[in-house]
């Protein structure tokens, strides 16, 4: 178990070198240059979906674990203006508790505290009652951690989801989109 834990705090450092990049690749800049990147890297090209949320899906290999990738952009001028990580599904609580808890501790050893930090099942869950994998899938289970440009949670995909921000893209990308949906009237 020791090493497993290490191997994910390893794997943590080495992927979040800093709060606006992954694997040393910067969150922001133009799509294209970023997504040739990941494919630099041994990643390949899983999906790409447009319209006011274009998103380039990515799967890739990193320290033995299948990683997944979106570059997400700003639907007119092309930025990155998010990155988003999915770890591998688990298949237990506690495998993906444990995840969770790991890499969140890597990033608070790295970043700081948390500006938000929510630990919590909604009724009729609870830690303990066998369900809590049920729970995760209907989004009755809310684990999730909260710096300025980045968070953490475990998703509904049963997948430890870490996300980055650029905070300039991310408001370019809010002009954009109410723009297009202004034209759409």
């Amino acid at each position: 178990m020791k090493t497993i834990t290490l191997s994910l705090i390893a794997l943590t450092m080495t992927l979040f070198v800093d709060a606006q990049e992954f694997m040393g690749i910067s969150v922001g800049g133009p799509t294209q240059e970023c997504v040739n990147k990941f494919l630099a890297k041994g990643f390949r090209k899983v999906h790409v979906e447009g319209g006011l949320k274009t998103v380039v899906s990515l799967v890739g290999m990193v320290n033995n674990q299948n990683l997944e990738v979106n570059v997400v952009s700003t639907p007119n001028s092309k930025k990155v203006w998010k990155i988003s990580v999915y770890f591998p599904e688990k298949t237990t609580w506690w495998g993906i508790k444990s995840e969770y808890n790991d890499i969140r501790t890597s990033l608070i050893n790295k970043y700081g505290e948390p500006k938000n930090d929510y630990a919590f099942f909604s009724s009729p869950y609870y830690e303990g009652d066998g369900y809590e994998m049920s729970a995760i899938t209907l989004e009755k289970c809310t684990f999730a951690s909260f710096w300025e440009t980045m968070s953490i949670q475990i998703s509904r995909f049963k997948q430890v989801n870490v996300t980055y921000e650029n905070l300039v893209n991310s408001a370019i990308n809010e002009r954009e989109v109410k723009s297009l949906q202004m034209n759409m009237l």
